[in-house]
């Protein structure tokens, strides 16, 4: 059985909380190296950005399925984004199926989760970025399917 994409991210989760007990998830950047494409599989390389310490910021990539490398320690806060609760119950793979049934299609190259700081946004967002330049956001909580361009 593959592990999945919330498997993934629990792994960096724990990975960062032994360095610093204190730190939570903003974000997590999702890229699927071998091109655009239509299957959550494919988002094969992640980058996920915490807050740690004092306003500052801790960021781990991975390197394989399931691996990551060393943290990064950056003395600078990482802006534009309110703390995931983490875990979240919302799959990568169903956020996929949700925005295909939605009837967005087209392939994603790249695909983040995140809370953005914004008034009115309620949740956090799986964004899938199209090969069209659309952003297509599902929310983790209500699982509602909306588009920015």
């Amino acid at each position: 059985m593959i592990l999945s994409y919330l498997g993934r991210v629990n792994i960096a989760v724990n990975l960062v909380k032994q360095q610093y007990p204190s730190s939570k998830l903003y974000e997590v950047d999702g890229l699927a190296t071998k091109g655009a494409t239509t299957d959550w599989k494919d988002v094969d390389s992640l980058k996920a950005v915490f807050t740690a310490g004092n306003n500052d910021t801790a960021i781990v990539k991975s390197t394989g399925w399931g691996e990551w490398g060393k943290v990064d320690y950056v003395h600078e806060p990482w802006l534009e984004d309110v703390v995931v609760p983490w875990p979240v119950d919302l799959e990568l793979s169903d956020a996929v199926d949700l925005m295909r049934k939605a009837g967005y299609t087209l392939p994603f190259g790249a695909v983040t989760l995140r809370w953005p700081l914004y008034p009115g946004v309620k949740e956090p967002y799986y964004i899938f970025t199209l090969t069209n330049g659309t952003h297509v956001f599902v929310g983790c909580y209500d699982k509602s399917v909306s588009v920015h361009n």
